[in-house]
């Protein structure tokens, strides 16, 4: 999920010169510090490597709902980076995704049998996709039905993605995933 870019603005204008009006249309494509901010969302996930649960709520000053925390932690953070206009607070993986897409985030999918869980979504072709650092990643692992775990990419190689992520073994942590 890619939620954190810039934007786009369009002005019509409408002049009326020697008794003949004329429209223009402009669009105005507003750049970002889309990579600063994607930075921070990171730095601020990265923080919290090796903490529990519980020393993760004393350190950010909130609880989050037992048990099932991944897509919280992602929330938390990116309300302390700052981003948490474009990514909402959500406890559930696979709502945070869908939340986020709402909330002006582009979805991708590599699987096109997976569009009933991600039905905002837009499936991608490995070879001309790279996931970037800030994007949220959704995982359905395996077995599961549906998104099961969600987490920050930090970092991308020539065929992994690096994540890291909360409720991992109960902790944030730090993973790599081949796409």
């Amino acid at each position: 999920i890619r939620a954190v870019g810039g934007g786009s603005s369009t002005v019509t204008a409408r002049i009326t010169a020697n008794g003949q009006e004329k429209t223009a249309t402009v669009t105005i494509n507003v750049a970002s510090d889309a990579e600063e901010i994607a930075q921070r969302f990171v730095d601020e996930a990265l923080k919290y490597v090796g903490m529990n649960e519980q020393r993760f709520e004393n350190t950010v000053g909130s609880l989050v709902p037992d048990g099932q925390w991944c897509a919280a932690f992602v929330s938390e953070c990116a309300k302390k980076a700052g981003v948490h206009n474009v990514i909402p607070y959500e406890t559930g993986a696979g709502t945070i995704i869908n939340s986020t897409i709402t909330a002006g985030g582009t979805g991708f999918r590599f699987n096109s049998t997976d569009q009933k869980w991600y039905p905002k979504t837009s499936v991608v072709d490995r070879s001309q996709f790279r996931p970037q650092k800030g994007d949220i990643v959704a995982l359905r692992l395996k077995g599961s039905s549906g998104t099961t775990h969600c987490g920050i990419v930090y970092d991308v190689t020539d065929s992994n993605v690096l994540i890291v992520h909360g409720n991992w073994n109960g902790r944030v942590a730090t993973s790599s995933f081949t796409y």
